[in-house]
């Protein structure tokens, strides 16, 4: 028995300062290894190189953009209450002006219907008034009296049925709404979204372009757009340009509005060529060798056996390709392989170049 005690603990020394020797002599080991293989340390990873060359752009700013509906509002009540009535379907059509939601208002009615009993009453004092005023039955302080209680009677009505108004939420255009977040019988705020309510029809068309192509672009210029949800080429409108630029992207805003003819909804990605009215160089690179960073896009370069960061624009796109506007030149070489290994001032060699 003594002697499997010793032979076990024997065993877990041995393991221990094996373990040790890897924690505590990394770089020794990873020597070994590197020689392991032919007895050759591993050298610089290879890579496959692309020459950049520049073309002419075909007039056509090719961008994506985003399908955004016409108008959209989060529907919430005006008053507090609880709801009486739902008079609207999920993902439902309604008109402008439409009943949608009715909180119950039973305590309003009574008040105002109180209040019109008071008015009646003090219209019937005023006119009595009135009369003995005009034999001198009466001062003109008390007939003065008589008439305010009127005005103020009415005053009241009046703001009643202001907050009976404010229990009915009514569609302010008209659209689709969305999923409810509401049941009959639950307490809301004016602070609860009820619903959302968009117009699709028509839509708008949000994309982007780079600030120096900006005087190219005008109100009612005329812009294709294709969607691969509906498979089909549409044509759009711009309505709007962003009067700034974005200090981040260099690039602006531009929306258009087009038919909802496709039935897109929002948030559908589609591909937009507009045209710029003028040719320019530009350089057409390989989607794969994109990295998108935290403010736009970089690529890799292969310079003297070292990897070297290149902050670039892009211009268009289309499935495979990226037209860079900004940041590249003819002549680069562009590193299109093994990009997740790579990083700034790497070791690298070509293994082959286009």
């Amino acid at each position: 028995m003594r002697k499997y005690i010793v032979l076990i603990t024997i065993t877990a020394i041995v393991a221990a300062l094996f373990v040790a020797k890897f924690l505590f002599f990394p770089a020794q080991e990873e020597q070994k290894m590197g020689f392991m293989a032919g007895g050759k340390k591993s050298g610089p990873l290879g890579v496959d190189i692309q020459v950049l060359k520049s073309e002419k752009a075909n007039g056509t700013l090719q961008s994506t953009g985003t399908i955004l509906a016409n108008e959209k509002v989060d529907l919430s009540p005006e008053a507090a209450g609880k709801v009486s009535g739902i008079y609207f379907k999920e993902g439902g059509l309604v008109k402008a002006g439409q009943l949608l939601v009715k909180l119950n208002d039973a305590d309003l009615k009574a008040q105002i219907n109180k209040s019109r009993l008071n008015l009646k009453l003090a219209e019937d004092k005023a006119a009595r008034q009135e009369k003995l005023l005009a034999i001198q039955g009466t001062s003109k302080e008390d007939y003065d009296i008589a008439h305010n209680e009127v005005l103020s009677f009415k005053a009241d009505i009046a703001y009643y049925q202001t907050l009976i108004d404010k229990t009915e939420l009514r569609a302010p255009f008209s659209g689709i709404v969305g999923f409810r977040n509401i049941a009959l019988g639950s307490y809301v705020s004016p602070s609860v979204v009820v619903a959302t309510l968009q117009q699709l029809d028509p839509i708008k068309i949000e994309f982007t372009a780079p600030e120096k192509y900006l005087a190219n672009f005008k109100v009612g210029q005329k812009f294709n757009f294709y969607s691969e949800a509906s498979k089909k080429t549409l044509t759009g409108t711009v309505q709007t340009i962003d009067p700034q630029i974005d200090l981040n992207t260099r690039s602006v805003i531009i929306r258009g509005v087009a038919p909802n003819v496709a039935n897109l909804l929002p948030g559908n990605f589609v591909k937009v060529d507009i045209n710029i009215s003028q040719e320019s160089d530009v350089l057409r690179i390989p989607s794969s060798a994109v990295v998108p960073i935290l403010k736009g896009q970089k690529v890799y370069l292969y310079k003297n056996g070292k990897v070297v960061e290149k902050k670039i624009e892009i211009l268009g796109r289309d499935d495979k390709t990226v037209q860079v506007s900004n940041g590249l030149n003819a002549g680069d070489s562009l590193i299109i392989t093994g990009i997740i290994m790579l990083k700034e001032d790497m070791d690298v060699k070509p293994d082959k170049v286009k």
